[in-house]
């Protein structure tokens, strides 16, 4: 994931002190399933069908959960040392155009 590894090395340049997670409602990847874009892979790509078979690309079922594994898997990320950083995990309402923090536990930025 391009997104952990540069939080990974910005962190051990200088480490961070706040690290906000933002997804957006009305995101495309919570309106195409994973199984279509596999088949539209396998209709252009080379790529082996078990191979397309066995990726992953991001479907969003639940803006709020998703934003809440990706603080997770942040926390989690064993190159933090178990220091990571203060995560906050936001929402962009694109409709209002407001940010809604999704974890109520974490320090309040809004």
């Amino acid at each position: 994931m391009d997104a952990m590894r540069t939080l990974q090395v910005l962190h051990a340049i200088n480490p961070l002190g706040l690290i906000m997670v933002v997804h957006h409602t009305d995101c495309g990847t919570s309106h195409v399933l994973d199984s279509e874009v596999r088949d539209n892979i396998k209709k252009i790509s080379s790529l082996p069908p078990s191979t397309v078979d066995a990726m992953n690309f991001g479907e969003i079922k639940d803006l709020e959960a998703s934003i809440k594994e990706d603080v997770e898997l942040i926390k989690n990320d064993p190159l933090f040392g178990g220091n990571a950083p203060a995560i906050v995990g936001l929402v962009y309402e694109v409709e209002t155009g407001r940010l809604r923090q999704v974890d109520e536990d974490a320090a309040s930025l809004l």
